[in-house]
């Protein structure tokens, strides 16, 4: 007769062994430990009992959804939508997307992307100046949302069920964390947050791609983020949460595949 609790560790041993290898060389193993093994647990648990789990792939504004249920952290450091579709990007974002959802189950899994609020704040305005403004700023907006599509397009022909984050409001602190030679005023990066989500809606809208528009939800009257939804000057804090899962909920709960998100 078969021991159950011999077999249980057997099979757990084995799923701790895929999902070690599957996380070994993502920064949040080496960086954050303890956001590993919440990731960790959280792999082993949905393959065990075959439940969905969403996987977020971005630049630092995963981090509202770190230690959450539901969600397994896939941080690429200072990733651009721009260049994130490039073979040799400063930040070899375009390798390490392929490693990443070559190891998701795409029966089962969600992606959700969330890319591009650094390109809003710092490259477009940046690109703007530096070619003398000969480029106008929704042009800019425009070949980012086209290069940003190019992997969407990719994961999404692939066969995986992938939603897109929306960036968040602009902040109404003007703080150049990077020392950049042009940085847009409040306003004027306001204004390019506002345009580049409009953007990004409507192209997700154009090819059947779920967005989550966590700008409209955190948004205040003078088109800054929100105090209530700042982690800081920069990031939403974890109240966007609930929101991002009654959307995801909205969109893919339907699925035989997906237990309630909510």
């Amino acid at each position: 007769m078969v021991n159950p609790v011999r077999k249980l560790r057997q099979l757990l041993g084995k799923e701790l062994e895929r999902v070690q290898h599957r996380f070994e060389t993502d920064v949040i193993y080496l960086r954050y430990p303890a956001l590993y093994f919440h990731n960790a647990v959280l792999m082993i648990r949905a393959n065990i009992l075959d439940k969905p789990i969403v996987h977020v792939i971005g630049d630092s504004h995963i981090k509202s959804y770190s230690f959450e249920e539901l969600f397994v952290i896939h941080h690429i450091e200072q990733a651009t939508a721009y260049n994130l579709d490039k073979i040799n990007s400063a930040t070899k974002s375009k390798a390490k997307i392929e490693k990443i959802i070559g190891r998701i189950n795409k029966e089962r899994d969600i992606l959700l992307m969330v890319f591009g609020e650094i390109d809003a704040r710092i490259h477009i305005y940046y690109q703007y100046e530096k070619n003398r403004r000969k480029i106008d700023i929704e042009e800019l907006i425009n070949r980012t949302i086209q290069k940003y599509g190019e992997t969407l397009r990719h994961v999404v022909n692939a066969g995986y069920m992938v939603a897109v984050h929306g960036i968040p409001p602009a902040t109404s602190i003007k703080i150049n964390h990077f020392q950049y030679p042009y940085y847009g005023t409040p306003q004027q990066r306001s204004e390019i947050s506002r345009e580049f989500n409009a953007k990004l809606m409507a192209y997700c809208s154009r090819n059947n791609i779920p967005y989550i528009d966590v700008y409209s939800a955190t948004v205040n009257r003078e088109g800054f983020i929100k105090q209530g939804f700042a982690e800081d000057d920069i990031h939403l804090n974890k109240k966007i949460v609930p929101f991002t899962k009654q959307q995801l909920a909205a969109y893919f709960g339907n699925r035989k595949s997906l237990w309630r998100l909510t």
